[in-house]
Formats: structure tokens, sequence, C-alpha cells
């Protein structure tokens, strides 16, 4: 880990969005942590984009790197609840 790295966590409202997702049959959890802290570490720079501002808050720039990964898995997500075929 170089010093500007730090380990991950759950990030922050994951618990209690997991929670509420348990509390409905029709929801699911698009969780991108795994994808944002790769390997359990999470960098300040990925693939030579700059991945936080402001401490813990994940730049716009870096979001649209995430656009496949996120449209993938809200399609397993729909899937999963018979939305999408």
């Amino acid at each position: 880990m170089s010093d500007y790295s730090r380990p991950a966590g759950p990030g922050s409202g994951t618990r209690a969005l997991a929670a509420a997702v348990e509390m409905v049959d029709t929801s699911r959890l698009v969780n991108l942590n795994d994808v944002i802290c790769p390997g359990g570490t999470c960098w300040p720079v990925i693939g030579n984009v700059l991945v936080y501002r402001s401490g813990s808050h994940i730049t716009a720039t870096f979001v649209n790197t995430l656009i496949d990964t996120l449209a993938t898995r809200l399609d397993i997500a729909l899937t999963d609840l018979g939305v999408r075929h």
C-alpha cells in the first residue's frame, strides 16, 4: 500500500442499504465497492483516473469509467427480479 491508499471498508451507508434491501423482496443492492477498491485497497488513482475528491467522494470522471460495469450489474439485478429477460 502506498502512503495515499487505504484499506477498503464497507462504504458509508452500505450496511444500512443492505439492511433495507433485505426488507424489500423487490429490491437488490448493486454494489461497486470491489471495483472502486479493487483487491480491498482504495487507490487514489485507477487507470490514470483520479478516484476521489474531498476525501471519500468519487469523481465524475471515475464514475464514467464504471458505466459498463454498472450497466452489467443492473441488468443482472433486473433479470433476477424478473423485470428483464
